[in-house]
């Protein structure tokens, strides 16, 4: 890791906010948002006090924060909230943040920057390579950057796609699902389901190959909130439905199960049991 120091390492390091905002840095062109518009930054870091200062700063600045102390919360909140941006440190517990940046890229184009104190060119590389949009090695300068995020969101904004349009149908030769004619088959074999069920299920097509928190689930099909209990809901249902399309429902091939995160419809299912 990098020993260089700046003018921002101690007020970073003693987690003053404070001392930090007291200048209300000022930027050439800079104009304050309205409250409607303004646009999301989503920030990973395991360092409570910085992540404090980064909170303030941003907010001071006329964006709109949320904050992550590791790598399982901010995927949660990335689906949850769809930032504009995320910054992220690369030593956060459960996930680091290399697989985060992994996750985010295989989901999403929303904007990366890494903000670590990991200087070797070989990570700046690493991280490029896995999808970041910029690299800014701790300890750092909040001007630059707070320009560097500036320039990351105005080269999003002409350059995100429109969303596609949700899916409606699912087949892969096997199991086939058609939300419109509410049609659920095996090989041509009917499967019967429950309207929950069916819900369920097609959720999980309209997000086909995407992980699906459990909380997310049980506020699109029942429309409740239930935190700490949404998880052995749905798990009761994943299984109720495993039984009635997977041809092995000990060994799923179709809703698959990423741990500590949620249920996702595999896109591209393995082979079928011989």
């Amino acid at each position: 890791m990098c020993k260089s120091k700046s003018i921002s390492e101690n007020a970073i390091r003693r987690g003053s906010a404070s001392t930090m905002l007291q200048a209300k840095v000022n930027l050439p062109g800079e104009t304050r948002r309205p409250m409607s518009t303004r646009e999301h930054i989503l920030v990973v870091d395991d360092d409570k006090a910085l992540l404090q200062v980064l909170e303030l700063t941003l907010s001071e600045h006329g964006y709109e924060v949320s904050c992550a102390t590791s790598g399982l919360q901010a995927l949660r909140l990335i689906f949850q909230r769809q930032p504009d941006l995320v910054i992220l440190d690369i030593s956060i517990p459960e996930l680091n943040g290399w697989d985060v940046c992994q996750r985010i890229r295989e989901m999403s184009d929303i904007p990366i920057l890494i903000l670590t104190a990991y200087c070797e060119q070989e990570n700046r590389i690493k991280g490029l390579t896995l999808g970041a949009d910029d690299y800014v090695v701790k300890p750092f300068d909040i001007p630059e950057l707070l320009l560097r995020i500036r320039a990351i969101l105005r080269r999003a904004r002409p350059a995100l796609p429109p969303a596609p349009p949700p899916s409606h149908r699912y087949d892969d030769g096997h199991l086939l699902i058609d939300l419109d004619a509410h049609l659920v088959q095996y090989d041509g074999r009917p499967i019967h389901l429950t309207p929950h069920e069916f819900d369920l299920l097609a959720c999980m097509v309209r997000h086909v190959g995407k992980t699906l928190p459990p909380d997310f689930l049980l506020s699109q099909v029942w429309g409740l909130d239930m935190p700490g209990k949404a998880n052995q809901y749905i798990k009761t249902y994943i299984r109720y439905l495993r039984r009635k399309i997977e041809p092995d429902p000990e060994h799923p091939r179709y809703i698959l199960t990423e741990r500590g995160l949620g249920y996702r419809l595999a896109r591209a299912p393995g082979p079928p049991p011989a």
